[in-house]
């Protein structure tokens, strides 16, 4: 059951990109890419738990009966086998939509300095310990600076667009919110409803220096950006089966255009020519 809904939804979102001729026909082949290997894994999975459980073996039946029902009744092993039968781990690291944008070790500082936006060493382990492209995207709680109101990420989420996740580190400059700014507002253009931006504010309130009208979530217990790497500037692209497509830190616009390029049609002109660092997936 839960192998058949993920085939679903990662199949569904897809599918009505390129029915709307919003997405090129191409990515659909990523269906199979990325779902092919968790039909084994579960099959080739099915096979042995029947013959551990059934199975008449003298050895099997011992192992069965002696280490396998007690060590059943351990909360801790119980929880194990659940979460790996609800499938909550899969990941698709690697495939043609798991994409990261990192710049390089020796362009960032040894240690933070928050007068600055830039990366610095313990910036890019925490970010290298967060979610990484083709992971789920975890839930965390915020609340929304319009409203005031509790929500959760969980709740941005839900739905049949894109969500990109704009994360103003610890930094709270001028030029950081207004880069934030520049690059949701070039999303919106380019994509309009399928990818909704929303910038995620470590603070209790709304920052003045914040010229984007668009949502904005407050994180002032920093729950979201410790759990997404984010003590500086970064990124996540949410697909909309909740995994993320794809990260960067720093937030630079021509990396994630990109990556919209090969996804969007509408912003297809943005793709970067063969002689380029990355070719097209699509």
């Amino acid at each position: 059951m839960n192998t058949g809904i993920q085939d679903a939804y990662n199949l569904g979102w897809k599918l009505a990109l390129v029915i709307k001729g919003r997405a090129p026909f191409g990515l659909l082949n990523t269906y199979e890419e990325e779902r092919l290997p968790v039909a084994r894994t579960v099959l080739n999975q099915t096979g042995s738990n029947q013959k551990l459980f059934i199975s008449n073996h003298p050895i099997l039946r011992f192992f069965r009966e002696r280490v396998l029902v007690p060590l059943m009744e351990i909360p801790a092993v119980t929880d194990a086998i659940v979460y790996r039968g609800s499938e909550l781990g899969i990941k698709y690291r690697g495939t043609a939509l798991a994409r990261s944008h990192e710049v390089p070790l020796m362009q960032t500082t040894l240690l933070p300095k928050r007068e600055s936006e830039r990366a610095s060493v313990v910036d890019r382990l925490r970010f290298h310990r967060a979610p990484h492209a083709g992971d789920r995207a975890p839930d965390a709680r915020y609340r929304d600076a319009a409203t005031g109101l509790p929500t959760t990420l969980f709740d941005q989420f839900r739905g049949p667009h894109f969500t990109l996740l704009l994360f103003d580190g610890l930094a709270y400059t001028e030029a950081g919110y207004a880069r934030l700014s520049s690059v949701a507002r070039r999303v919106g253009e380019l994509c309009g409803e399928e990818v909704e931006a929303r910038i995620m504010v470590s603070g209790n309130a709304r920052p003045a220096t914040l010229d984007r009208d668009g949502a904005a979530l407050l994180d002032p217990d920093h729950e979201a950006h410790k759990l997404y790497g984010a003590s500086a500037q970064s990124l996540y692209l949410v697909r909309p089966d909740g995994y993320v497509g794809f990260r960067s830190q720093p937030v630079e616009e021509e990396p994630l255009l990109w990556y919209l390029g090969e996804l969007f049609a509408s912003v297809a002109p943005l793709r970067r020519t063969a002689g380029g660092t990355q070719g097209g997936v699509l």
